[in-house]
Protein backbone atom coordinates (compact mmCIF):
# COMPACT_ATOMS: atom_id res chain seq x y z
CA UNK A 1 0.00 0.00 0.00
CA UNK A 2 1.56 3.41 -0.79
CA UNK A 3 2.11 5.78 2.24
CA UNK A 4 -0.58 8.58 2.77
CA UNK A 5 1.55 11.78 2.59
CA UNK A 6 -1.20 13.72 3.36
CA UNK A 7 -1.16 12.40 6.65
CA UNK A 8 2.50 12.66 6.73
CA UNK A 9 2.39 16.44 6.08
CA UNK A 10 -0.56 16.36 8.46
CA UNK A 11 1.73 15.34 11.39
CA UNK A 12 4.55 17.32 10.06
CA UNK A 13 2.38 20.61 10.66
CA UNK A 14 1.06 18.74 13.88
CA UNK A 15 4.31 18.60 15.33
CA UNK A 16 5.99 21.85 14.45
CA UNK A 17 3.05 23.54 15.57
CA UNK A 18 3.70 22.60 19.17
CA UNK A 19 6.95 22.19 18.62
CA UNK A 20 8.18 26.41 18.43
CA UNK A 21 5.91 26.90 21.97
CA UNK A 22 7.44 23.98 23.61
CA UNK A 23 11.34 25.49 22.67
CA UNK A 24 9.88 28.35 23.39
CA UNK A 25 8.75 27.37 27.27
CA UNK A 26 11.93 24.93 27.89
CA UNK A 27 13.86 28.30 26.97
CA UNK A 28 12.05 30.26 29.82
CA UNK A 29 12.32 28.14 32.42
CA UNK A 30 16.00 27.76 31.73
CA UNK A 31 17.19 30.96 31.66
CA UNK A 32 14.68 32.35 33.40
CA UNK A 33 15.12 31.19 37.00
CA UNK A 34 16.21 33.43 39.35
CA UNK A 35 16.41 31.69 42.48
CA UNK A 36 20.55 30.85 43.00
CA UNK A 37 19.62 28.20 45.26
CA UNK A 38 17.59 25.91 42.87
CA UNK A 39 19.33 25.72 39.26
CA UNK A 40 17.46 23.10 37.21
CA UNK A 41 19.87 21.25 34.80
CA UNK A 42 18.19 21.54 31.18
CA UNK A 43 17.82 17.72 31.38
CA UNK A 44 15.87 18.47 34.67
CA UNK A 45 13.74 21.46 32.40
CA UNK A 46 13.13 19.37 29.83
CA UNK A 47 11.88 16.57 31.62
CA UNK A 48 9.96 18.86 33.37
CA UNK A 49 8.08 20.72 30.63
CA UNK A 50 8.48 18.44 27.22
CA UNK A 51 5.71 15.68 28.52
CA UNK A 52 2.88 18.25 29.06
CA UNK A 53 3.40 19.53 24.82
CA UNK A 54 4.16 16.03 23.86
CA UNK A 55 0.42 15.39 25.83
CA UNK A 56 -1.01 18.49 23.40
CA UNK A 57 0.69 17.37 20.33
CA UNK A 58 -0.75 12.99 20.92
CA UNK A 59 -4.49 14.71 21.57
CA UNK A 60 -4.78 17.18 18.55
CA UNK A 61 -6.15 14.40 16.49
CA UNK A 62 -8.46 14.00 18.77
CA UNK A 63 -9.79 17.60 18.85
CA UNK A 64 -10.62 17.62 15.27
CA UNK A 65 -12.53 14.53 15.32
CA UNK A 66 -14.49 15.69 17.88
CA UNK A 67 -14.53 19.16 15.62
CA UNK A 68 -15.83 17.06 13.17
CA UNK A 69 -17.83 15.08 14.92
CA UNK A 70 -19.46 17.88 16.79
CA UNK A 71 -20.28 20.33 14.09
CA UNK A 72 -20.94 24.05 15.13
CA UNK A 73 -24.88 23.31 15.03
CA UNK A 74 -27.91 24.53 17.45
CA UNK A 75 -28.45 20.64 17.80
CA UNK A 76 -25.37 19.75 18.65
CA UNK A 77 -23.57 22.51 20.52
CA UNK A 78 -24.56 20.76 24.17
CA UNK A 79 -23.10 17.76 22.89
CA UNK A 80 -20.34 18.93 21.93
CA UNK A 81 -19.47 21.35 24.80
CA UNK A 82 -19.72 18.19 26.50
CA UNK A 83 -17.16 15.86 24.52
CA UNK A 84 -14.77 19.13 24.33
CA UNK A 85 -15.41 19.98 28.15
CA UNK A 86 -14.76 16.33 29.00
CA UNK A 87 -11.50 16.54 27.02
CA UNK A 88 -9.97 19.70 28.25
CA UNK A 89 -10.31 18.36 31.81
CA UNK A 90 -9.23 14.98 31.08
CA UNK A 91 -6.06 17.00 29.45
CA UNK A 92 -5.62 18.87 32.65
CA UNK A 93 -5.73 16.26 34.84
CA UNK A 94 -3.45 14.40 33.16
CA UNK A 95 -1.30 17.49 32.72
CA UNK A 96 -1.01 17.97 36.55
CA UNK A 97 -0.33 14.62 36.85
CA UNK A 98 2.31 14.88 34.84
CA UNK A 99 4.08 17.86 36.65
CA UNK A 100 3.61 16.14 40.05
CA UNK A 101 5.31 12.88 38.19
CA UNK A 102 7.77 14.79 37.04
CA UNK A 103 8.52 16.56 40.55
CA UNK A 104 8.40 13.24 42.28
CA UNK A 105 11.03 11.21 39.92
CA UNK A 106 13.53 14.45 41.19
CA UNK A 107 12.98 13.90 45.12
CA UNK A 108 14.40 11.32 47.21
CA UNK A 109 12.67 8.00 48.54
CA UNK A 110 11.58 9.86 51.98
CA UNK A 111 10.59 13.02 50.11
CA UNK A 112 8.58 10.99 47.46
CA UNK A 113 6.78 8.80 50.20
CA UNK A 114 6.19 12.06 51.90
CA UNK A 115 3.90 13.46 48.91
CA UNK A 116 0.51 13.63 48.77
CA UNK A 117 0.07 12.92 44.94
CA UNK A 118 -4.09 13.90 45.25
CA UNK A 119 -3.78 16.89 46.60
CA UNK A 120 -0.57 18.23 44.41
CA UNK A 121 -2.36 17.16 41.57
CA UNK A 122 -5.33 19.17 42.35
CA UNK A 123 -3.31 21.86 43.18
CA UNK A 124 -1.42 22.35 40.02
CA UNK A 125 -4.81 21.70 37.81
CA UNK A 126 -5.85 24.70 39.84
CA UNK A 127 -2.96 27.04 39.07
CA UNK A 128 -2.96 25.54 34.95
CA UNK A 129 -6.49 25.44 34.48
CA UNK A 130 -7.01 28.50 33.00
CA UNK A 131 -3.79 27.78 30.78
CA UNK A 132 -5.37 24.79 29.89
CA UNK A 133 -8.96 25.87 29.15
CA UNK A 134 -7.16 28.84 26.66
CA UNK A 135 -4.78 26.77 24.73
CA UNK A 136 -7.77 24.25 24.44
CA UNK A 137 -9.79 26.76 23.32
CA UNK A 138 -7.95 27.92 20.65
CA UNK A 139 -6.93 24.90 19.44
CA UNK A 140 -10.48 23.75 18.98
CA UNK A 141 -11.00 27.22 17.38
CA UNK A 142 -8.72 26.31 15.06
CA UNK A 143 -9.77 23.40 14.35
CA UNK A 144 -13.27 24.10 13.52
CA UNK A 145 -11.74 26.71 11.22
CA UNK A 146 -9.73 24.66 9.51
CA UNK A 147 -12.56 21.86 9.24
CA UNK A 148 -15.09 24.91 7.94
CA UNK A 149 -12.80 25.50 5.51
CA UNK A 150 -12.35 22.67 3.69
CA UNK A 151 -16.30 22.27 4.30
CA UNK A 152 -16.14 25.68 2.19
CA UNK A 153 -13.91 24.43 -0.57
CA UNK A 154 -15.51 21.57 -1.09
CA UNK A 155 -19.28 22.75 -1.46
CA UNK A 156 -17.33 25.25 -3.99
CA UNK A 157 -15.99 22.13 -5.48
CA UNK A 158 -19.35 20.74 -6.11
CA UNK A 159 -20.66 23.38 -7.12
CA UNK A 160 -18.75 23.82 -9.56
CA UNK A 161 -18.98 20.22 -10.83
CA UNK A 162 -22.51 20.85 -10.81
CA UNK A 163 -22.44 23.85 -12.46
CA UNK A 164 -20.29 22.22 -15.45
CA UNK A 165 -22.77 19.23 -15.39
CA UNK A 166 -25.51 21.35 -15.94
CA UNK A 167 -23.77 23.49 -18.74
CA UNK A 168 -23.06 19.79 -20.46
CA UNK A 169 -26.20 18.55 -20.26
CA UNK A 170 -27.64 22.12 -21.59
CA UNK A 171 -25.09 22.15 -24.65
CA UNK A 172 -26.08 18.01 -25.47
CA UNK A 173 -29.68 19.38 -25.45
CA UNK A 174 -28.69 21.84 -27.83
CA UNK A 175 -26.85 19.87 -30.13
CA UNK A 176 -29.78 17.63 -29.89
CA UNK A 177 -32.10 20.00 -30.79
CA UNK A 178 -30.09 20.63 -33.75
CA UNK A 179 -29.55 17.26 -34.96
CA UNK A 180 -33.35 16.22 -36.11
CA UNK A 181 -33.82 19.71 -37.86
CA UNK A 182 -30.73 19.20 -39.58
CA UNK A 183 -32.15 15.55 -40.59
CA UNK A 184 -35.25 16.97 -41.27
CA UNK A 185 -34.21 19.49 -44.04
CA UNK A 186 -31.24 17.10 -45.25
CA UNK A 187 -34.19 14.81 -46.25
CA UNK A 188 -36.65 17.14 -47.87
CA UNK A 189 -33.56 18.08 -50.24
CA UNK A 190 -33.23 14.54 -51.09
CA UNK A 191 -37.19 14.27 -51.18
CA UNK A 192 -37.51 16.76 -54.23
CA UNK A 193 -34.89 14.54 -56.34
CA UNK A 194 -37.13 10.98 -55.76
CA UNK A 195 -39.30 11.43 -58.82
CA UNK A 196 -37.19 13.86 -60.90
CA UNK A 197 -33.91 11.95 -60.75
CA UNK A 198 -34.21 8.83 -59.10
CA UNK A 199 -30.23 8.23 -59.56
CA UNK A 200 -29.14 11.01 -58.01
CA UNK A 201 -31.54 10.53 -54.81
CA UNK A 202 -30.19 7.31 -54.37
CA UNK A 203 -26.68 8.73 -54.19
CA UNK A 204 -27.89 11.56 -52.15
CA UNK A 205 -29.50 9.35 -49.62
CA UNK A 206 -25.99 7.19 -49.58
CA UNK A 207 -24.08 10.23 -48.86
CA UNK A 208 -26.55 10.88 -45.96
CA UNK A 209 -26.48 7.76 -44.71
CA UNK A 210 -22.31 8.38 -44.61
CA UNK A 211 -23.08 11.83 -42.66
CA UNK A 212 -25.44 10.36 -40.36
CA UNK A 213 -22.46 8.03 -39.45
CA UNK A 214 -19.83 10.53 -39.13
CA UNK A 215 -22.47 12.14 -36.63
CA UNK A 216 -22.72 9.22 -34.48
CA UNK A 217 -19.19 8.80 -34.20
CA UNK A 218 -18.43 12.19 -32.93
CA UNK A 219 -21.79 12.64 -31.05
CA UNK A 220 -19.79 12.62 -28.07
CA UNK A 221 -17.32 15.24 -28.34
CA UNK A 222 -18.49 18.49 -27.76
CA UNK A 223 -15.14 20.37 -29.28
CA UNK A 224 -13.74 19.16 -32.66
CA UNK A 225 -10.91 20.23 -35.63
CA UNK A 226 -11.41 22.48 -37.79
CA UNK A 227 -10.72 20.32 -40.30
CA UNK A 228 -12.89 17.82 -38.62
CA UNK A 229 -15.76 20.55 -38.25
CA UNK A 230 -15.13 21.76 -42.21
CA UNK A 231 -15.05 17.57 -43.57
CA UNK A 232 -18.68 17.21 -41.79
CA UNK A 233 -19.66 20.19 -43.79
CA UNK A 234 -18.68 19.59 -47.06
CA UNK A 235 -20.60 16.14 -46.78
CA UNK A 236 -23.54 17.90 -46.18
CA UNK A 237 -22.90 20.18 -49.15
CA UNK A 238 -22.08 17.07 -51.23
CA UNK A 239 -25.57 16.03 -50.50
CA UNK A 240 -27.06 19.71 -51.17
CA UNK A 241 -24.60 19.63 -54.48
CA UNK A 242 -26.48 16.68 -55.82
CA UNK A 243 -30.35 18.45 -55.70
CA UNK A 244 -28.49 21.73 -57.38
CA UNK A 245 -26.34 20.59 -59.46
CA UNK A 246 -24.09 22.87 -61.45
CA UNK A 247 -26.53 25.77 -60.06
CA UNK A 248 -24.24 25.26 -56.37
CA UNK A 249 -20.52 26.36 -56.43
CA UNK A 250 -18.48 26.24 -53.31
CA UNK A 251 -14.85 27.31 -52.70
CA UNK A 252 -13.37 26.80 -48.67
CA UNK A 253 -10.52 28.68 -47.59
CA UNK A 254 -8.85 27.21 -44.21
CA UNK A 255 -5.94 29.26 -43.24
CA UNK A 256 -2.81 26.70 -42.21
CA UNK A 257 -2.28 28.26 -38.65
CA UNK A 258 -6.51 27.36 -38.26
CA UNK A 259 -6.71 23.70 -39.62
CA UNK A 260 -6.26 22.16 -36.21
CA UNK A 261 -7.60 24.62 -33.49
CA UNK A 262 -11.23 23.18 -32.21
CA UNK A 263 -14.61 24.40 -32.64
CA UNK A 264 -17.82 23.79 -31.41
CA UNK A 265 -18.88 20.67 -33.03
CA UNK A 266 -22.31 21.17 -35.74
CA UNK A 267 -21.26 24.89 -35.23
CA UNK A 268 -20.74 24.74 -39.02
CA UNK A 269 -24.04 22.86 -40.61
CA UNK A 270 -26.51 25.55 -39.38
CA UNK A 271 -24.83 28.48 -41.08
CA UNK A 272 -24.01 26.77 -43.98
CA UNK A 273 -27.79 25.54 -44.26
CA UNK A 274 -28.97 29.00 -43.69
CA UNK A 275 -26.83 29.90 -46.74
CA UNK A 276 -28.31 27.61 -48.70
CA UNK A 277 -31.73 27.42 -48.36
CA UNK A 278 -32.32 31.52 -47.61
CA UNK A 279 -29.18 32.05 -50.56
CA UNK A 280 -28.98 29.50 -53.22
CA UNK A 281 -32.40 28.66 -52.86
CA UNK A 282 -33.69 32.27 -53.51
CA UNK A 283 -31.79 32.14 -56.73
CA UNK A 284 -32.60 30.80 -60.26
CA UNK A 285 -29.11 31.73 -61.02
CA UNK A 286 -25.88 30.40 -60.39
CA UNK A 287 -25.27 29.80 -56.32
CA UNK A 288 -22.19 30.38 -54.68
CA UNK A 289 -21.74 29.88 -50.99
CA UNK A 290 -18.08 30.58 -49.62
CA UNK A 291 -16.26 29.42 -45.93
CA UNK A 292 -13.31 31.01 -44.83
CA UNK A 293 -11.59 29.85 -41.53
CA UNK A 294 -8.47 32.14 -40.42
CA UNK A 295 -6.84 33.89 -37.20
CA UNK A 296 -7.86 37.32 -36.70
CA UNK A 297 -6.10 38.85 -34.34
CA UNK A 298 -6.93 36.87 -30.93
CA UNK A 299 -10.05 35.66 -32.64
CA UNK A 300 -10.67 32.48 -35.26
CA UNK A 301 -13.00 34.02 -37.91
CA UNK A 302 -15.42 31.46 -39.26
CA UNK A 303 -16.95 33.22 -42.23
CA UNK A 304 -19.50 32.14 -44.61
CA UNK A 305 -21.06 33.87 -47.55
CA UNK A 306 -23.63 33.34 -49.96
CA UNK A 307 -24.86 35.26 -53.12
CA UNK A 308 -28.49 35.18 -52.48
CA UNK A 309 -30.51 38.23 -51.48
CA UNK A 310 -28.85 38.65 -48.58
CA UNK A 311 -31.04 39.66 -45.37
CA UNK A 312 -33.87 41.54 -46.07
CA UNK A 313 -35.63 43.89 -43.51
CA UNK A 314 -37.34 42.37 -41.38
CA UNK A 315 -35.58 39.09 -41.52
CA UNK A 316 -35.99 36.69 -38.15
CA UNK A 317 -33.48 34.30 -37.04
CA UNK A 318 -34.56 30.43 -37.38
CA UNK A 319 -34.17 27.67 -35.37
CA UNK A 320 -30.54 26.96 -36.46
CA UNK A 321 -29.28 30.64 -35.40
CA UNK A 322 -30.91 30.70 -32.66
CA UNK A 323 -29.36 27.68 -31.15
CA UNK A 324 -26.27 28.50 -32.39
CA UNK A 325 -26.06 31.95 -30.64
CA UNK A 326 -26.95 29.82 -27.46
CA UNK A 327 -23.92 27.44 -28.02
CA UNK A 328 -21.89 29.70 -28.46
CA UNK A 329 -23.12 31.58 -25.16
CA UNK A 330 -22.81 28.59 -23.10
CA UNK A 331 -19.51 27.37 -24.51
CA UNK A 332 -17.53 30.52 -24.53
CA UNK A 333 -20.09 33.48 -22.27
CA UNK A 334 -19.25 37.19 -24.23
CA UNK A 335 -16.32 35.94 -25.53
CA UNK A 336 -17.63 34.17 -28.95
CA UNK A 337 -19.76 35.96 -31.32
CA UNK A 338 -22.25 35.58 -34.10
CA UNK A 339 -22.60 38.56 -36.75
CA UNK A 340 -25.03 38.81 -39.54
CA UNK A 341 -24.82 40.84 -42.49
CA UNK A 342 -24.80 42.10 -46.03
CA UNK A 343 -22.09 41.93 -48.83
CA UNK A 344 -21.03 45.09 -50.32
CA UNK A 345 -21.25 42.19 -53.23
CA UNK A 346 -24.74 41.42 -52.07
CA UNK A 347 -25.05 38.27 -50.44
CA UNK A 348 -25.54 37.34 -46.97
CA UNK A 349 -22.77 36.88 -44.35
CA UNK A 350 -22.65 34.84 -41.15
CA UNK A 351 -19.29 35.61 -39.43
CA UNK A 352 -18.17 33.72 -35.98
CA UNK A 353 -15.74 35.03 -33.80
CA UNK A 354 -13.96 32.32 -31.21
CA UNK A 355 -11.16 33.36 -29.25
CA UNK A 356 -7.77 31.71 -29.87
CA UNK A 357 -6.94 30.90 -26.62
CA UNK A 358 -10.62 28.60 -26.41
CA UNK A 359 -9.53 27.01 -29.98
CA UNK A 360 -5.80 25.14 -29.12
CA UNK A 361 -6.20 21.46 -30.47
CA UNK A 362 -6.68 19.64 -27.29
CA UNK A 363 -10.22 17.45 -27.44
Amino acid sequence: MAPDFRQFRAWLVVVGAWALPAVATITRAYFGTRDERIVPTLVQVITLEAPAWILWMLVTPVVFYLAQRFPLERTRSARALVAHGGLALTILLATSALVIGTIRSFMGPQEAAGLDLLGGVVQVAGQKALPVIATYSALAAAAYAILLNERLQAQRLQQAQLRADLSRAELSALKMQLRPHFLFNALQSVSTLVDNDPEAAKEAVARLGDLLRTTLRNGGREMVRVDEELGFAERYLEIERTRFGDRLTIDVRVAADAVERTVPGFLLQPLVENALHHGVGARIEKGRVEIEVATVDSDLQIRIQDNGPGFRDGFREGFGLSITRKRLASLYGDKARLFLSNAAQGGAVATVHLPLAASRASI
